[in-house]
């Protein structure tokens, strides 16, 4: 099985075995050397992969589940074998979300039956994260008490050799608590189907599901293809064996930032939010969940700010032993042989932060893979919203201080003089987010008899408004 269809073995006759698909193209080719001799007289062989485009697979078949997540709740998570997830939802006669409920292997919706109206989709994927490949499905339906039933089901998306989307449908009906088989096959051409809907229509009874073999396509075990030869002399006489080709397969790691989807991201991304001159926050969740059916242990992590602004800064915390970080720019490597929990904290110490008074308010995006030595995770995104806090001005009197300290003026009046400036010649204003002002306070704090605040000649678009011992600057 080569994503999803079917390898075909074209024996040329000349010691060669070729592995193609339907339409020609080359998946695998064998050749035998009777030249060359191992000691027990076997011939040499070479094997060559001749498409790594695509996943080199088999078609398996399993008769139970292990719950990896949920029950009675409004996702439940079954595993089939270690290649095969099924994601359950349901919706009730309204439409509103309900509960997927697991009893004793069957499976019901809002409590242990389907009532009239109720729907169930079942979403396949794979460990990496991408669609399932099911090929045929087995199941036991069962009514409740004595009532008739009717079950709807429709393959929602399957593909065919062209990759084209294709849907069909089915129903079986029963009568009572008997448990009546049923099967969901491939139709319309399909290779494969990745999701699939089971309905109660309106007037059915209750009843509820049970699986009994789901059949899939397999990419996460090695693959053993043992291939027969006969060798035939100049003379006619013949001699036959076999060897074994094992290909190793690899299932990379499944790397989600955000496992229960808390942040309002979905799928393995996760949401979060930075505030102006706030600290720095985690690029990862709470519960950043990394696993890999066939290793513990992830060799790096590569943690990249796509979208890097004035100000950006990643940095990392305190790891766990056997983890080091190298930050260059705007990506941040993890790297050394350490446990899946141990790259989880790692990820969640590597942190965002911005040193900018006036940060851009453009969501950040930082991408995150992860690696188990031979191959990477699919990618995860953390989203990055960024909030800017208005900065106030900073005004200094004298800005040289050549009358007073800090931000302050000191001058002399004489009497009968002529009016006198309340700041000096260097008088300063700054602001680290803002060009302009919309206005400015002037007041005489402990005025005495005779005293006068006055405005000369003002810029255009300030006015001044004075009352009292207060002047306003405005505009």
């Amino acid at each position: 099985m080569f994503d999803g269809k079917a390898v075909l073995y074209v024996d040329n006759g000349n010691g060669t075995l070729i592995g193609q698909l339907s339409d020609g193209t080359l998946i695998f080719r064998a050749t035998i050397n009777p030249g060359v001799v191992d000691s027990d007289n076997h011939p040499a062989y070479t094997f060559e992969l001749l498409n790594t485009a695509g996943r080199l697979g088999v078609m398996d078949a399993e008769s139970a589940f292990t719950v990896i997540s949920g029950g009675n709740i409004n996702t439940l998570n079954l595993g089939f074998g270690n290649y095969l997830i099924n994601s359950l939802t349901a919706v009730d006669s309204s439409g509103q979300p309900a509960t997927v409920n697991s009893n004793n292997n069957f499976i019901g919706v809002g409590g242990n039956f389907f009532d009239a109206g109720d729907k169930l989709f079942m979403s396949f994927a794979d460990p990496s994260g991408q669609a399932g490949q099911v090929t045929g499905m087995n199941l036991l339906v069962e009514g409740q008490g004595s009532v008739a039933y009717t079950l709807n089901w429709t393959v929602t998306a399957a593909i065919d050799a062209f990759g084209n989307t294709v849907t069909y449908s089915g129903s079986v009906s029963g009568v009572g608590n008997a448990d009546v088989p049923f099967t969901i096959p491939l139709s319309n051409g399909a290779l494969f189907f990745t999701n699939l809907e089971i309905s109660a229509p309106t007037g059915s009874g209750d009843f509820r599901i049970a699986f009994s073999i789901l059949s899939a396509n397999n990419y996460f075990e090695d693959l053993s293809l043992p291939l027969n030869y006969t060798l035939t002399d100049a003379d006619g006489d013949t001699v036959a064996g076999q060897f074994a080709v094992t290909l190793n397969t690899n299932a990379p790691p499944v790397l989600d930032l955000d496992a229960n989807n808390s942040s309002g991201a979905t799928g393995a991304n996760y949401a979060t939010t930075y505030t102006e001159n706030g600290a720095g926050i985690s690029i990862a969740d709470v519960d950043v969940s990394i696993t890999d059916v066939d290793s513990t242990n992830l060799t790096s992590a590569t943690i990249t700010l796509t979208n890097a602004q004035a100000g950006d800064v990643l940095a990392v915390g305190a790891l766990p032993a056997g983890i080091t970080a190298s930050v260059v720019g705007n990506v941040v490597t993890l790297s050394g042989a350490s446990s899946l929990a141990n790259y989880q904290t790692a990820i969640r110490a590597v942190t965002f932060s911005s040193t900018s008074e006036n940060p851009s308010t453009v969501a950040r995006v930082v991408n995150v893979v992860v690696n188990d030595g031979s191959a990477n995770s699919t990618t995860a995104t953390t989203t990055i919203n960024v909030i800017a806090v208005n900065d106030a001005p900073v005004l200094d009197l004298d800005a040289n201080n050549s009358t007073a300290s800090g931000a302050n003026y000191a001058t002399t009046y004489t009497e009968n003089g002529a009016g006198i400036p309340i700041a000096d010649v260097d008088v300063s204003i700054t602001d680290v987010d803002s060009t302009n002002l919309t206005s400015a306070t002037i007041t005489l704090t402990n005025a005495q008899a005779g005293d006068v605040l006055a405005v000369g000649a003002l810029p255009a678009g300030i006015t001044a408004s004075v009352v009292g011992n207060v002047v306003t600057l405005s505009g």
